[in-house]
């Protein structure tokens, strides 16, 4: 008798797919296979849904379900070592490089001090 956990079985990958419903109770994907209740997967305390027509990653796991690990995204404006928080209305929170942090274009110095972003930019 073989052991089955000798067995080799076939691998699955992660894959790229396109939101085609994204709704409170779950996310509907098209991907390599169509998943219908993908549970998306964040750091601690991040939390959001994709919007339809997003591409996102998808990753098998080993009881038969896929996992959303994320939307893809071009970087963008963004400078090595910066993160950008962007709502789908355009509302944005940008931890920048030089220590600043950057909500919806008003731009608050290390110091905690607000500035207007063209007068900062200018000093910077």
């Amino acid at each position: 008798m073989v052991n089955r956990f000798w067995e080799k079985q076939p691998e699955e990958f992660a894959s790229f797919g396109t939101v085609l419903r994204s709704e409170k109770n779950g996310l509907g994907i098209s991907s390599q296979v169509d998943v219908q209740a993908a549970q998306a997967v964040h750091p601690y305390g991040i939390y959001s849904l994709p919007c339809e027509q997003d591409e996102v990653l998808m990753l098998p796991t080993q009881d038969g379900k896929y996992v959303l690990l994320g939307v893809t995204r071009q970087a963008g404006e963004l400078e090595s070592g910066e993160i950008l928080i962007q709502a789908k209305s355009g509302a944005y929170l940008k931890l920048r490089s030089d220590g600043c942090a950057e909500l919806n274009g008003m731009v608050i110095d290390p110091s905690g001090v607000a500035v207007t972003l063209g007068k900062e930019r200018n000093n910077g």
